[in-house]
């Protein structure tokens, strides 16, 4: 659903509502928890292997590799957006390094690398631990269109930080300058 753009909420729950009448699969309890994937790519590369080996089981050998051998690309990726800013989350601009000296907030990938989500910078936005537990916790979908998240009741919160991804309304613009 999160590759669907300019859904309403009420789309989101006709098509949450049909999903559920799909026959299961098994491999999809199989398939580590995206939000966990990604608090181990902001550790280290042991945390990775770690987690897919344990919990990744369900897809290829071919698929597991390929997770493992993100790490260091999507650590580089993390530092990109950390510098680009400055720490602060894009949606709120919670900015823990000037309130705490240190960093705090996560690339988060808007389309999910479990769903076909790659490992691009116009698939990442930094975000921080609220917002990132609140994404997963409600399926939020990102609205690519004009770059915000569209949650189940409807609430739609912008992008307020932006210098990278490109969006019909906001294209760049910097609402904190």
């Amino acid at each position: 659903m999160q590759t669907i753009r300019a859904l309403t909420a009420d789309d989101s729950k006709l098509l949450l509502q049909w999903s559920k009448s799909l026959p299961l699969e098994k491999r999809a309890y199989q398939i580590i928890n995206e939000e966990l994937l990604e608090k181990s790519l902001e550790k280290d590369e042991k945390s990775v292997n770690e987690m897919i080996t344990k919990y990744h089981i369900g897809p290829s050998e071919e698929r597991r590799n390929l997770l493992k051998h993100i790490f260091k690309r999507n650590r580089k990726h993390s530092e990109i957006l950390q510098e680009k800013y400055e720490g602060r989350c894009q949606i709120c601009a919670y900015d823990p390094v000037i309130l705490y000296g240190v960093r705090g907030c996560y690339t988060h990938h808007i389309i999910y690398l479990s769903r076909g989500g790659v490992y691009d910078l116009d698939n990442l936005v930094l975000i921080c631990p609220n917002h990132h537990e609140i994404i997963h916790s409600t399926n939020a979908v990102f609205d690519f269109y004009d770059l915000c998240y569209v949650y189940p009741n409807g609430r739609r919160e912008p992008l307020v930080i932006n210098n990278h991804l490109k969006g019909s309304l906001l294209s760049g613009r910097n609402y904190l300058r």
